[in-house]
């Protein structure tokens, strides 16, 4: 039987009044699959939210921490969009940071990264609750591009923009539980 069967809200509604700002907030974390002790995933349930939803926390292995960015907001975003053959689609996540800052530090963390299968978690703005998941245990997220600029003259743009990519059968992950730490989670509602 397929997931999607047992569902009982399917529909695509606006609901008149509810916040919905573009963008991605200054913070964003990329973090390998092989830092991770534990990778939630969601319970299927009978809404259509349920099919995306990763109500339990991940859990680092321990001494490792989630890789922080801090891209711009104007410069910086997330898209989903749909590929493949009829009635075998899948969504294809893109992430594209733009870290306005060249630095030893940046650059090394650039290098460090570039080969490693992850997750990346995002937050919109004004949504606190919750991270946006691109990447999965069984379809991780990728550094697919890398550039760097030192920009050309005084209106140059110099700073490094990095791009993850990543394939699943939803449009994206809610990740609602805590930002990842080598620590046992304290509640799998909670987020930093």
């Amino acid at each position: 039987m397929s997931i999607y069967a047992q569902i009982n809200n399917l529909g695509l509604k606006f609901t008149d009044g509810t916040e919905n700002q573009s963008g991605i907030q200054e913070k964003a974390w990329f973090i390998p699959l092989s830092w991770l002790k534990t990778i939630a995933n969601p319970k299927i349930g009978a809404t259509a939210g349920s099919i995306l939803e990763i109500t339990e926390s991940h859990v680092m292995e321990t001494g490792k921490k989630p890789v922080q960015m801090a891209p711009l907001y104007k410069k910086s975003g997330l898209k989903s969009t749909m590929e493949g053959e009829e009635l075998s689609k899948m969504f294809k996540m893109s992430a594209e940071f733009f870290i306005p800052q060249i630095s030893a530090d940046n650059l090394g963390t650039i290098g460090a990264i570039k080969n490693y299968r992850g997750i990346v978690l995002l937050k919109r703005p004004g949504v606190d609750t919750e991270f946006i998941q691109v990447g999965s245990e069984g379809l991780a997220a990728n550094v697919t591009g890398a550039e760097v600029d030192f920009g050309t003259g005084p209106t140059g743009s110099v700073g490094i923009k990095v791009t993850f990519e990543a394939y699943g059968s939803m449009p994206c992950y809610i990740y609602k539980g805590e930002l990842p730490s080598d620590k046992v989670p304290s509640s799998a509602s909670k987020s930093s």
